[in-house]
């Protein structure tokens, strides 16, 4: 299991250094919770560009994931945190 702390980094940086993580075999990576940021601008789906992009880290090393996100449903904002199984789906938010 693996943490990853960082500050004020893109989406790719992140990306990069997560897929080295799951690269070493780690079996469970958990994100900071406000990486992507809490502004009116940082909300997504579950289908945007985060959660896809770790869905195919997930999927393609067959690790655990824990994804936090400024979850955006409908017109209403959540702060979330979404678990990647092995195949990259979500199966707790």
């Amino acid at each position: 299991m693996v943490t990853i702390s960082f500050q004020n980094k893109s989406l790719e940086t992140i990306r990069g250094l997560v897929e080295a993580e799951a690269a070493k075999g780690t079996d469970v990576i958990v994100l900071p919770e406000t990486w992507r940021g809490q502004k009116d601008n940082t909300s997504e789906t579950l289908e945007g560009p985060t959660i896809s992009a770790m869905a195919r880290i997930a999927a393609k090393y067959h690790t655990y994931i824990v994804c936090p996100i400024d979850r955006k449903e409908g017109v209403r904002r959540y702060n979330s945190a979404v678990f990647l199984d092995r195949n990259g789906q979500v199966v707790s938010v």
